[in-house]
């Protein structure tokens, strides 16, 4: 299956604003062009109501990695799955795959093998009639 028809991972970052690691997270995962969604822990543990999707969104974990853990933050939900650490949850999302995808590309378009964006002069001169 080529990498364009590869399906997305679902990806929940719970962090808090200003948070060093939790911007390292966004950006990391942003690098290589997967969708997130960045919800503000505090808020999501303090709301008195339950998410429709609760057993998919990683609030089990949520509530059970902060009770164990104290303040984990980031705390990554990819595909459902709970995850401490951005490290710990960069294989679940196909990161490294992504990434090797994405260094290919720059290095085919840097050598002139790469696709050709439009209007980009393919240096053929076209037959003349």
């Amino acid at each position: 299956m080529g990498e364009d028809s590869r399906k997305l991972p679902s990806i929940i970052i719970y962090g808090k604003p200003k948070c060093g690691l939790c911007d390292r997270a966004k950006e990391t995962i942003a690098s290589v062009g997967l969708p997130f969604v960045f919800l503000n822990v505090e808020e999501t543990l303090a709301a008195q109501t339950v998410p429709k999707n609760w057993q998919s969104s990683g609030l089990v974990e949520l509530r059970a990695m902060w009770a164990l853990c104290g303040d984990p933050i980031p705390f990554i939900v990819v595909d459902g799955r709970g995850f401490k650490s951005l490290a710990d949850s960069l294989p679940a999302m196909g990161y490294a795959e992504r990434r090797r995808a994405l260094m290919r590309g720059q290095d085919a378009e840097r050598s002139g093998d790469g696709p050709r964006r439009a209007g980009q002069d393919s240096g053929q001169v076209a037959p003349q009639h």
